[in-house]
């Protein structure tokens, strides 16, 4: 297999004052705990059950999910600009991507089977528990829901909710309360301590496919999000609006989705088979383990990345794609890297060992503009003192990154409108070794052929 070319000249040098200053604050914060999801708050025992007994979806539910995932991309885009949306934010351990924040955080749902606004609350107060989490998360008592039905090609229905919640740091106390029980769990690999899953005896696909514990008698959880809303009404000129810009984006002539992220044009003929094989036909890609005993979670690291001195921005490429932004350190890219290795690699060894860092880095620079950037790279399987690293890698010029970073965005959206993905770039080795979309992709000058070393 050929090495992976990079596009342009660069410069990699390690920097003594970040790498000590990464390093302090790894000493402070590099024992953080396992990081849980807003998401798996909302309901512990699904929660548990995904990690350790996940159900494949039917062909006909992931159809579903799969329409589902579209419609929710459209809607996010009618929202928001790219910039407040897909908001990371962590606190405490508890991590979550907001659907939009701005000004105010919106949660985003889609559903087939839409309740009416007077039996909301009653059939679905996990829509109101999720967003007042999110609501404590960052600090804002007033939350927007926006509920949507009607996939593509069907008619449409918006509804956008406006809502209050009081008691933030109750709600917030709740929330860490309930992700030290779901880690208890995780650690021991017992659910006995979750709180009754209010989804027991409503189509669950743990109880249907025989894969949970759950009795159905389970004492319930208290003090959950919903019950702090203090006040929330449809909010009937938003939901025209969103209406209205739903059935004018559905009317327009077809056009292929926007990049909306950089592993996109970074792994293209990935992203390629992701974006076209028909729901259900990839076999499931085995979840990541929990860190060993001892090993930092990528939470844990970029939480302690972010806790950086200096001036944090969340930069829009300026070519409008990819849509993900790119955060940036006094006005330079970062990339944050957890390395499983067991031994580090020399500082004159790493662009050649690990070039798909370089090259995901300098795709950043070229998108925002930027001459340099930062990678922060930890080795958690290294013993703690020396197994941190910072790196300034300077793009000079920048211009045959962009010109990279323009051509694999022009591949892509040419691959995927003609069908043809035999000239985009083969992913690296070891994607490419345990990838679920082998079959399909070695029909068609597959990653046996055109595959790239790391």
């Amino acid at each position: 297999m050929a090495a992976l070319t990079l596009p342009g000249a660069f410069v990699l040098a390690r920097d003594p004052g970040l790498t000590a200053a990464l390093a302090a604050e790894w000493g402070q914060h590099g024992s953080l705990p396992e990081p849980v999801s807003v998401t798996d708050l909302v309901d512990l025992r699904p929660a548990f059950f995904r990690r350790f007994a996940p159900v494949a979806p039917s062909p006909d539910v992931e159809a579903r999910r799969e329409s589902g995932r579209v419609a929710h991309e459209e809607i996010e885009r009618l929202l928001a600009p790219p910039a407040d949306r897909e908001v990371r934010l962590e606190r405490g351990g508890i991590v979550s991507r907001l659907d939009v924040l701005g000004d105010t955080p919106t949660e985003l749902k889609w559903t087939a089977d839409p309740p009416a606004d007077s039996e909301l609350l009653a059939r679905r107060p996990t829509y109101f528990d999720q967003l007042g989490m999110y609501c404590a998360l960052s600090g804002r008592t007033h939350g927007r829901l926006v509920v949507v039905s009607g996939g593509v090609g069907e008619k449409p229905n918006a509804r956008v909710y406006a809502c209050e919640f009081g008691s933030l740091d109750r709600m917030w106390e709740s929330m860490l309360h309930r992700a030290s029980l779901l880690r208890t769990a995780w650690q021991t690999k017992d659910p006995a301590g979750l709180p009754r899953c209010s989804w027991f005896g409503h189509g669950c696909e743990f109880q249907q496919a025989g894969r949970c514990s759950c009795r159905g008698d389970e004492p319930t959880g208290t003090d959950a999000a919903h019950e702090h809303l203090s006040a929330w009404a449809p909010d009937e000129a938003r939901s025209r609006e969103l209406l209205n810009g739903i059935e004018r984006a559905r009317q327009a002539p077809p056009s292929t989705p926007p990049i909306a992220q950089f592993r996109e044009i970074l792994y293209p003929r990935r992203t390629y088979f992701e974006r076209t094989a028909p729901p259900g036909s990839a076999p499931p890609v085995p979840s990541f383990p929990l860190p060993a005993p001892g090993e930092p979670s990528f939470s844990a690291v970029r939480s302690t990345v972010e806790a950086l001195p200096g001036a944090w921005t969340r930069e829009v490429a300026t070519g409008g794609e990819p849509e993900e932004t790119v955060p940036c350190l006094d006005h330079h890219p970062v990339l944050v890297k957890l390395s499983r290795a067991r031994r580090m690699i020399a500082d004159t060894e790493l662009a050649g060992r690990q070039p798909q860092y370089v090259l995901e880095l300098g795709l950043r620079a070229a998108a925002v503009g930027a001459t340099e950037g930062r990678l922060f790279l930890v080795y958690g399987a290294v013993p703690p003192g020396d197994s941190v690293r910072a790196y300034t890698i300077r793009f000079d010029p920048v211009s045959p990154w962009t010109s990279e970073l323009d051509g694999r965005t022009a591949a892509l959206r040419e691959a995927l409108r003609s069908r043809d993905p035999s000239k985009l770039p083969g992913c690296p080795r070891w994607m490419a070794e345990s990838c679920p979309y082998s079959a399909a992709c070695g029909g068609v000058t597959g990653c046996s052929a055109a595959s790239t070393d790391r």
